[in-house]
């Protein structure tokens, strides 16, 4: 601390005065200084006993979204409140963590009430997505007189998973997953009774909810009349991430594989949040693996946490993956594969186990291939 050093070069300039001149003022005045310091170390250090903090992170986080982190300080003494806590957090990334430095936050505890408990709050933003550790926490106090610092680390540790940023589709995307050409087994738009948009009336029958009834056009007809909806179409899909990079990655590269990440992520998010369908997902990486399931809320939040620690590899994984996962792709699904690389670094004559299978061979021959380095992206997705 400056002002302590500060305030001990005065102190020994008078001690130094007092014993040149010998005189008792000074010395008197040195030791009502040097009472003053020992009282400011004595009371700081007595300040952060039996504080405790604990940290409070929110259960999902997205890259790119800024997110509010609580801190709780807990004065244990029954009978002595605390006062101008230092509370020091630190960030880090734990992947990657020689080229990420950690990020330290300081949070102000005012005043903790003896025998209660004060609450602080930060916000945080997190560019990228991945795994990151929180702690340990470092308060701190210069009460009463701020000539010097004495402070103590807590051992609060938090770890929390951030997922791939989410972006928006376009109209494009959307036009491509309806189209016919998907398929023969997609449901075709009929009338329904309990999902979709409102598509008409027709006559009460046995069975029908009361909710149902059009009481307007009952009334005006004499009969009852109830609303029919048009059921939602379920699109069968097979997404494969293929993050492949070179052997001496750049900025420029990292940031492909983030912009591929996020554009499987949001079409993830929109299949499972629509329902009703079949979607194999595959990552080819520095791990490969693929798993087929039934759209639902819960698949989407397990591929969004599998895809929040993807990472790039320079070896070619994809003909691994496919030969795995081609013969699992749900029948009448197109086969839409997001890659770091054009497709023609790619080529189909090294998928050797796939020669023997005609169906499997007719469908990465016909996979929709988007490349995140070129143009292709953008006509589909689009981010902040």
């Amino acid at each position: 601390m400056k002002e302590g050093w500060y305030y001990l070069l005065v102190m020994m300039f008078i001690v130094g005065g007092a014993m040149l001149r010998e005189v008792n003022l000074l010395y008197i005045l040195a030791g009502m200084m040097l009472g003053a310091f020992l009282v400011n170390a004595r009371m700081a250090s007595f300040s952060l006993k039996r504080i405790d903090v604990r940290r409070r992170l929110p259960p999902q986080v997205h890259a790119g979204e800024s997110f509010t982190v609580e801190l709780n300080a807990e004065n244990q003494r029954p009978r002595y409140a605390a006062w101008a806590i230092l509370a020091r957090d630190f960030l880090e990334r734990t992947q990657d963590a020689s080229r990420y430095a950690a990020v330290d936050v300081d949070v102000l505890f005012a005043h903790i009430p003896a025998n209660g408990r004060a609450k602080a709050t930060y916000q945080a933003m997190l560019p990228r997505r991945g795994r990151y550790q929180f702690g340990p926490v470092e308060i701190s106090t210069r009460m009463p007189l701020g000539l010097l610092r004495a402070s103590a680390s807590i051992m609060e540790s938090s770890a929390v998973l951030v997922r791939p940023r989410l972006g928006r589709l376009s109209r494009y995307w959307t036009s491509t997953v309806q189209s016919p050409r998907w398929g023969s087994h997609q449901s075709r738009p009929k009338r329904g009774t309990s999902e979709g948009e409102f598509y008409g009336l027709r006559d009460w029958r046995s069975g029908d909810s009361q909710r149902w009834i059009h009481w307007r056009t009952t009334a005006r007809t004499g009969q009852l009349m109830v609303r029919q909806f048009e059921q939602q179409q379920n699109w069968d899909a097979a997404l494969v991430l293929d993050l492949w990079r070179p052997p001496e990655p750049d900025q420029h590269t990292e940031f492909l594989e983030e912009r591929a990440v996020a554009f499987l992520a949001t079409a993830v998010v929109d299949l499972c949040h629509r329902g009703g369908s079949q979607i194999l997902f595959g990552l080819a990486g520095e791990k490969v693996a693929h798993r087929r399931a039934a759209a639902s809320r819960m698949l989407a939040e397990e591929l969004l946490d599998d895809l929040a620690e993807a990472q790039g590899a320079p070896e070619d994984r994809l003909p691994e993956l496919l030969d795995e996962a081609l013969v699992k792709i749900p029948r009448g699904a197109k086969l839409i594969v997001v890659s770091t690389r054009p497709r023609e670094l790619c080529p189909t004559d090294r998928f050797a186990a796939l020669q023997s299978d005609p169906r499997s061979q007719w469908i990465l021959e016909s996979a929709l291939w988007i490349d995140a380095r070129g143009d292709d992206l953008h006509q589909y997705f689009r981010w902040e």
